[in-house]
């Protein structure tokens, strides 16, 4: 892969790991009009990237949990419902979503990506218009009675139901979670602030399983090490960019729109691929 290639796939990895949109899409551009394929060991450094951007951008969050963990392992009263903190009580909502959706990905996902009938143009497009619906539904159903101090560890059983379907790469796991916190009724930005959390558990997860097959050495060497350093300052100056400055923003004035139409247009690009491939 050379340079251009090389950035242009970190982007798009990087934007499909913190808005939902799959980068199953974006793969597909890559390799019929861009003709490469994309290098596995880039992934560990996509996910690296992100490990770093969840926890700094959001590090007195993290802080936070920690010292609730702190507690509650030294102090096993505190969690007592009329004793538990806000910390306890996202740090328990947090591991009851995260941790079925790890153990499930892990289990099943691996099974449907070699499974070539479920990664077929077609099946990929109509499971994009599905996405682009289920935003559209979440947005229409979502009362915005909730905000970041109306947290109910229940709500954590509808997220986790509706995050069976990131088992497919057609649903990004933030595609899943806005959902799940949408329909549960929860303000935009507790969509945002608890989606951006659970994505960091997930991601964090995700990246010890890479280091068991794939280093940082060896994934630079893969890549290339002036390609690798390009594409690290690249995927965090937008990673960053997109968080800090557009994401929340956009997610609270456009209500999902412009992620329903990406979905949308996803879909129509998979049927094309499907016809061009043909």
């Amino acid at each position: 892969m050379t340079t251009f290639q090389v950035i242009i796939d970190s982007i798009l990895r990087v934007i499909s790991g913190i808005i939902p949109f799959s980068y199953e899409w974006a793969n597909q551009i890559a390799e019929h009009f861009l003709q490469f394929k994309a290098k596995p060991e880039l992934d560990y450094l996509v996910t690296l990237i992100l490990c770093i951007v969840f926890f700094a951008y959001f590090r007195f969050d993290w802080l936070g949990l920690f010292s609730a963990l702190i507690r509650t392992l030294t102090q096993p009263t505190s969690l007592k419902k009329e004793n538990r903190t806000l910390d306890q009580e996202v740090l328990i909502f947090l591991s009851a979503i995260s941790v079925p959706v790890a153990i499930l990905r892990s289990f099943v996902s691996p099974m449907i990506s070699e499974n070539e009938s479920l990664q077929s143009p077609l099946l990929f497009g109509g499971l994009f218009f599905i996405a682009a619906g289920l935003l559209r539904f979440s947005y229409r159903w979502n009362k915005r009675i909730k905000g970041l101090n109306h947290l109910r560890t229940l709500d954590s059983v509808p997220i986790i139901l509706i995050s069976i379907l990131s088992i497919h790469p057609a649903f990004p796991l933030p595609l899943v979670f806005w959902v799940g916190l949408a329909i549960t009724n929860y303000h935009y930005e507790a969509v945002f602030k608890y989606s951006m959390l659970l994505m960091g558990v997930q991601t964090l997860v995700h990246f010890f399983h890479l280091t068991g097959n794939v280093g940082f050495a060896m994934a630079m060497d893969a890549v290339g090490r002036l390609n690798g350093v390009a594409a690290l300052v690249v995927m965090f100056s937008i990673a960053w960019w997109m968080i800090m400055e557009n994401l929340q923003k956009t997610l609270g004035e456009n209500t999902f729109k412009s992620y329903q139409w990406f979905n949308i247009f996803a879909a129509l690009g998979s049927f094309a691929f499907h016809f061009l491939k043909g």
